[in-house]
């Protein structure tokens, strides 16, 4: 199924992250971040492995192309998590 789905995470304390973002962020391989650091400590935090996940910087600077491109890529079946860790 393509698409994109938003996950905001808790902003200072990890464990208030809900049961339905964990699944989210867990099972897909497609992330895009507004810091991939960020979310790389997040996901230590959580004990989630991201070794096999594509993580790729997604933020409000985002050039306009990388936008067209992901839209095309949903067109074609792709899906990706849009996490939000700015609130």
């Amino acid at each position: 199924m393509s698409g994109l789905t938003l996950v905001t995470v808790p902003i200072g304390n990890s464990d208030d992250i809900t049961l339905h973002a964990l699944e989210v962020i867990k099972k897909e391989q497609l992330i895009l971040c507004e810091d991939t650091r960020v979310f790389k400590e997040l996901l230590k935090l959580l004990n989630i492995n991201y070794s096999d996940k594509t993580l790729t910087s997604f933020h409000d600077h985002s050039e306009q192309f990388e936008v067209n491109r992901l839209i095309s890529k949903m067109k074609e079946g792709e899906s990706y998590v849009l996490v939000s860790d700015a609130g």
